[in-house]
């Protein structure tokens, strides 16, 4: 029994961080590493990232970027949005791009903590999650909300 528990903890946190647990209604925020030069991303930019077309940042560093599996809610709306593709277009532009020998698609994490985590770790590093998720351990660069790549909200900092 008390290995159970900490099973059916680790199953209840796994699953209150799975990227299928977050609801359409809920604004993303696309995160990159703090070290990373940008700011903030247009639409344009954050696109070109994800479909590999920009492969370094302005300094020289290497983009890497992360997504969740297809299917997943949060990806198909990152990719509505952002790429402008359902999930069947997303997968038959990745299948041209290998055919052509172009590379793979973005490297993919199965849940949003290993997304925060990878991201804030990894220079270079961008993804996406809830906006509710994002960590001061990330630095946002985008705002996804209501169909829309929006600049990100100013972050409140605490009075010293």
């Amino acid at each position: 029994m008390r290995f159970l528990l900490p099973w059916l903890l680790a199953l209840t946190l796994h699953g209150a961080f799975a990227p299928s647990t977050v609801t359409n209604q809920e604004p993303l925020v696309v995160i990159v590493n703090p070290a990373t030069s940008a700011s903030q991303l247009s639409a344009d930019r954050l696109e070109a990232i994800f479909t590999l077309s920009q492969r370094e940042w302005s300094g020289g560093q290497t983009v890497i970027p992360f997504n969740y599996a297809p299917g997943v809610g949060i990806r198909e709306t990152f990719d509505r949005v952002v790429l402008g593709m359902n999930s069947e277009e997303v997968a038959r532009f990745w299948i041209d791009r290998r055919i052509r020998g172009m590379g793979d698609s973005p490297r993919k994490v199965p849940t949003i903590a290993l997304m925060l985590r990878v991201v804030a770790k990894l220079p270079g590093a961008i993804g996406y999650v809830p906006e509710s998720a994002a960590t001061p351990d990330v630095k946002v660069v985008a705002l996804i909300k209501d169909g829309k790549v929006l600049t990100p909200r100013p972050v409140a900092v605490a009075a010293p």
